[in-house]
């Protein structure tokens, strides 16, 4: 590849990579929010934050695409390999660091992506056994803490119902 044309294309690349960047950067700290608001129990906060997402999750996509396209062009395979390839030979510094940040952000929005699909889980477990225990469902006449009807099982001397706590 010729000296212009490596100019060229780095700096095409250097400003889509860059948006992709600080829209992972942004995702990452949306997600971080969640987690948060999510560990603090604030459903209110929660909802608002779901339904108003700081980044549409396609512009990524269609940066992501872009750069595809633009690795197409130049004759690189369009895919992480050809990313890279592209990166070394054009032997930008600054390239090389957006890329290294790139991959860091990707990694840490996958890792929160995952943290809080877990987080999610485990409250819907908890509220799926609250709500069984309070409404009876799911409890077989064999439960040790609470009856169908609410109230404690026969083990102890002090029964009373779940409604009357």
């Amino acid at each position: 590849m010729n000296s212009n044309s490596s100019t060229q294309l780095s700096t095409q690349l250097l400003g889509i990579m860059q948006k992709q960047l600080d829209l992972v950067a942004n995702y990452n700290e949306y997600l971080n929010q969640i987690k948060m608001t999510i560990t603090q129990g604030d459903a209110e906060e929660l909802n608002q934050l779901i339904f108003q997402p700081p980044v549409d999750i396609r512009q990524i996509e269609e940066h992501r695409l872009q750069q595809a396209q633009l690795l197409s062009h130049h004759g690189y395979e369009a895919d992480e390999k050809g990313l890279q390839d592209c990166v070394k030979e054009c032997d930008q510094p600054a390239l090389k660091k957006l890329h290294t940040s790139l991959i860091d952000q990707i990694r840490r929005l996958e890792k929160g992506l995952l943290i809080n699909d877990l987080l999610i889980r485990k409250n819907q477990h908890r509220i799926r056994q609250t709500l069984q225990i309070l409404s009876g469902h799911g409890i077989s006449d064999k439960a040790v803490t609470y009856s169908r009807e609410g109230n404690t099982s026969q083990q102890g001397d002090n029964k009373h119902c779940i409604a009357l706590v």
